[in-house]
């Protein structure tokens, strides 16, 4: 075996993942790509600490990744359930203005 084959499977040995760059829709670069941690692989986002207030904090912070329609769904059901709430509260404020006397009003 030759060396150059030997350093890329030590190199290989020794990876945990990688990581892709990206640019988002408010122009913002991060980065996406999964490590393996405990031999599972876990799907991670990367974006720059924009709230960095010393030199000891880090530059980048990692994420676990949360799949969009997870995200997505968890929204539509956040929506649901305000709209459900508001309904109910509209509903009690009549119910609770119909009980008055009409000579209290």
């Amino acid at each position: 075996m030759n060396d150059t084959s030997t350093k890329t499977n030590e190199w290989r040995d020794r990876e945990l993942g990688a990581l892709w760059l990206k640019q988002g829709k408010s122009a913002k670069d991060y980065m996406t790509g999964h490590c393996s941690i405990n031999e599972e692989k876990v799907s991670v986002v990367v974006f720059k600490n924009t709230n960095k207030t010393s030199d000891r904090a880090p530059d980048y912070v990692i994420y676990k990744h949360k799949p969009r329609d997870a995200e997505e769904e968890s929204q539509q059901n956040s929506a649901e359930e305000e709209s459900q709430q508001n309904s109910a509260e509209e509903e009690s404020q009549q119910n609770s203005a119909e009980e008055v006397p009409e000579l209290l009003v």
